[in-house]
């Protein structure tokens, strides 16, 4: 996967999950002591901001707090296209730019989105609200599940269709704005936050547009000069425009409008704050959601599951064979049972940045298979070992049982039924990935039963 947040890893969702592991001071193959390890595969999409542990079956509250500012203008005709988006995996923030049903949000809040095999495609749980007597939102609802009709990666925007329960039900939408906004310019975000509570509010003022705010982004996250020339650099290499901005955003409050004072949408939230004293929030640019929609495709396009963990765990590499070169990397919530494994086959040159201690690099560690345990049990190969995970195999309605394929042809995902064994050294093209794999076999079983049997 690309995009340019792919190196950035800031407040995604971490959970602790008591589910029962193969574990000891056995390694996997036949898991020694691990050493801390960064996993940063140039397949891995990770990103600013993230989604909020709110999840479907939760009722969550609207906000009590009056918005101040230009939000005061623009609340009532703007807060009812805001939706909070949702899956199991948590939610984020969406919004409605037409009377029949579009959403527009990120790409990294539908990322995990279920496929559903009536519908044949991906959908999100939509949770929408109305405005009470006195002009404030209230009573969310659950409005059913939207299609994932379109995404983009780089530009980290997703579109999603949401069907009327009637021919005459006509939604509530905001529209785009026909003009950008000025330096200093007034701006107000509408979203539905982790920390807080649906349709919170807050004002401020545009402070930076363009390309060149990579370099203050990266600054600003960058925990090493190597890391703020990385994601400087992967900024600049996207060539997507953005928008800065000095809101308090936090996640879940990815993928919402950002307005200017006529209640028109400029941008579209990319849910970061800074760590320190100042924040710096960050929004997709007007210019960039236009260029979106206007390649929106005529039948909802498919998406595959992340092959590789996304929830933030630590991570921790492994040496099997004690060559000083990492083989395997488990991913833990602290002190907690294995929840992900990644494992590089003995198919290519041993390469410096593998060594014990050292992060992966864009063209350095990228494994060949994967397993995770949330939000269902999924496994996934590179079977043709050519640096590029091809096949996944899924448990979509966490039932114990994989039922779900998703096969990669050319640059399009394919997905049909799976019955079989998920982990197994057949799935491999190659003999010599055969047999390498096969070593693997027994201990990554044992793993993912304990997965299924919680």
């Amino acid at each position: 996967m690309s995009g340019f947040y792919r190196f950035l890893v800031i407040g995604t969702l971490c959970l602790t999950v008591g589910i029962p592991c193969y574990s000891g001071d056995k390694s996997l193959k036949g898991i020694s002591t691990p050493a801390p390890f960064t996993l940063r595969p140039s397949n891995v999409f990770l990103r600013i901001g993230g989604v909020a542990k709110t999840a479907v079956g939760e009722q969550p509250a609207a906000t009590n707090v009056h918005p101040r500012g230009i939000g005061v203008d623009i609340y009532e005709a703007a807060a009812p296209a805001v939706v909070m988006v949702r899956n199991d995996s948590g939610s984020g923030t969406g919004f409605l730019i037409s009377e029949d049903g579009w959403i527009v949000t990120n790409h990294h809040v539908v990322d995990g989105a279920v496929y559903d095999p009536k519908r044949k495609a991906n959908t999100m749980n939509i949770l929408r609200g109305k405005l009470d007597e006195e002009g404030w939102m209230d009573s969310p609802y659950d409005a059913g599940n939207a299609v994932v009709w379109a995404f983009d990666e780089k530009r980290d925007l997703a579109l999603l269709k949401l069907e009327p329960k009637s021919p005459a039900e006509k939604f509530p939408y905001v529209r785009l704005s026909t003009t950008l906004p000025r330096p200093g310019e007034g701006c107000v975000a509408i979203g539905c936050p982790g920390i807080g509570r649906m349709w919170s509010v807050r004002s401020g003022d545009v402070t930076g547009a363009g390309r060149e705010i990579a370099r203050q982004v990266a600054m600003r996250v960058g925990r090493s000069d190597a890391d703020r020339k990385l994601i400087e650099q992967q900024m600049l290499d996207s060539e997507a425009k953005m928008f800065q901005t000095n809101l308090d955003i936090h996640p879940g409050d990815s993928g919402g409008p950002l307005l200017n004072s006529d209640g028109e949408v400029i941008g579209v939230t990319v849910a970061y704050r800074d760590a320190g004293a100042t924040s710096l929030s960050l929004h997709v640019h007007l210019e960039e959601l236009k260029t979106f929609l206007d390649q929106k495709p005529k039948t909802a396009v498919m998406m595959a599951p992340s092959p590789l963990d996304t929830n933030g765990l630590s991570q921790y590499g492994q040496d099997e064979n004690e060559d000083g070169v990492i083989d395997a990397v488990i991913g833990k919530a602290e002190d907690g049972p294995i929840l992900s494994v990644a494992i590089r086959l003995n198919l290519a040159p041993k390469i410096e940045i593998n060594k014990l201690g050292d992060d992966a690099s864009e063209d350095g560690w990228i494994p060949h298979f994967s397993m995770y345990a949330i939000p269902t049990v999924t496994v996934a190969y590179d079977s043709d070992t050519n640096g590029t995970f091809d096949l996944i195999l899924r448990d979509e309605d966490s039932d114990g049982v994989f039922d779900t394929k998703y096969t990669l042809v050319g640059t399009s995902w394919n997905v049909s039924p799976f019955q079989g064994q998920a982990i197994s050294e057949k799935l491999f093209d190659l003999v010599a990935a055969e047999k390498d794999f096969a070593g693997w076999v027994e201990g990554l079983r044992q793993i993912k039963d304990a997965w299924i049997a919680d």
